[in-house]
Order: structure tokens, then C-alpha cells, then sequence
């Protein structure tokens, strides 16, 4: 079972490169440096800059 455990992760750690990098995959593992659309850039920072607020105020409660 351990090895079947190691062909998925390989299985999804392939359909990840692939979507990173659907348009321009010229090498095996080559990550595409800009992807489809550059609004998907603005929605990640966005996304990490909130998880980063809750997180500080999370913090500050416990440091009074």
C-alpha cells in the first residue's frame, strides 16, 4: 500500500505542474512564470494578505 500511497502523491503532483503550466510545459517540470490571467496573481495576494490579518488579530488577543 505504501507504494500505491506514492503513485498518487506522483499522480497529483503531476496534475499540478500540468495546471500551473498548461499553455508552455517545455521542459518536464517547468513552472510557467506568468499565468493565464493576472487577476488570479491580485486574488492569491489578496487571499494571504486577509489570512495574515485574521491571523495578527488572533495574536493580539492572546497578548494582552
Amino acid at each position: 500500500t505504501a507504494s500505491n500511497q506514492q503513485q498518487k502523491r506522483k499522480k497529483r503532483k503531476e496534475l499540478r505542474r500540468k495546471n500551473i503550466c498548461k499553455e508552455r510545459r517545455h521542459t518536464e517540470n517547468a513552472r510557467c512564470l506568468e499565468p493565464s490571467d493576472p487577476g488570479s496573481i491580485q486574488k492569491t495576494i489578496n487571499k494571504k494578505t486577509t489570512i495574515a490579518k485574521k491571523k495578527k488579530k488572533k495574536m493580539k488577543r492572546y497578548t494582552k
